[in-house]
């Protein structure tokens, strides 16, 4: 007789024990996709985080590098995200991180794309 049914009267029924035995193994494939999922989208905010944070930490070295260089420098940068230079704290947003350099600057908010600074005494960005 085939094991997973029981012997009798009954014979065309499953045994309790492997309807339990199969929910079982269910709920672990279950849990296991869960945590897959989870995993997965962990380490997509993971490397989100760390394109914004290099983004911020190039853009706001570039900036001090420009206004070291004197009047008459410029360069160019090309942004993988939206910034904001706030002029007061000499801060660089990008995302939720924030970084900062030394010069005077204008204040701005900059979309994704190739940005250019300029030296003119105060460093100014173009689009």
């Amino acid at each position: 007789m085939f094991p997973l049914f029981k012997s009798g009267k009954n014979s065309g029924q499953v045994s309790v024990e492997t309807l339990v035995a199969v929910f079982i193994v269910l709920i672990f494939f279950g849990i296991v996709l869960v945590q897959a999922s989870i995993f997965g989208s962990s380490e997509v905010l993971a490397k989100e985080t760390f394109e914004e944070q290099n983004s911020c930490l190039k853009f706001s070295h570039l900036i001090s590098q420009v206004y070291t260089e004197g009047k008459g420098s410029h360069a160019e940068i090309y942004l993988d995200h939206n910034a904001q230079v706030y002029s007061n704290g000499s801060v660089v947003r990008v995302g939720d991180h924030f970084c900062y350099f030394i010069a005077k600057t204008i204040d701005a908010n900059l979309v994704s794309g190739n940005i250019i600074l300029d030296n003119n005494g105060v460093v100014g960005f173009s689009q």
